[in-house]
């Protein structure tokens, strides 16, 4: 089973030029936890979700100008899977990087979705259901 199976798409993105206040509104409105910041060719360049903001309760910042600077608040370095992962090695990701969600991105780099620790569970679960 490939992650292209898995993935949830047609989810929001957001761009760099975004407020803070604005991409807590995407998050806010589609009930979401992590939301894929994307240029404007719609490859990824980052993400924001609930760990920035736990970041952002933790560490208040002094000037409010930097933290309405989405593009300053970012995740950069996440870990990807292609449309083409297997289900083993979304569990590798998850497991080597702690993940709860992870972006899925097409050969060019665009954002085509997310799928989520439960996602891969329940694949996984029906894999082991379907042999037995």
């Amino acid at each position: 089973m490939y992650v292209r199976e898995l993935i949830r798409t047609h989810i929001p993105t957001a761009s760099p030029e975004m407020s803070l206040q604005e991409v807590l509104d995407i998050m806010d409105i589609h009930q979401l936890v992590l939301v894929p910041i994307v240029r404007h060719d719609g490859t990824l360049l980052g993400t924001f979700g609930e760990e920035n903001i736990e970041r952002l309760l933790k560490e208040p910042s002094d000037t409010s100008a930097q933290q309405n600077d989405i593009a300053l608040l970012i995740n950069r370095d996440i870990p990807v899977l292609k449309e083409e992962s297997s289900v083993e090695e979304a569990i590798g990701y998850v497991q080597r990087h702690g993940c709860h969600r992870l972006v899925v991105v097409d050969d060019k780099g665009k954002v085509v979705g997310l799928v989520s620790i439960v996602d891969i569970y329940r694949a996984k679960l029906g894999e082991k259901n379907a042999r037995e």
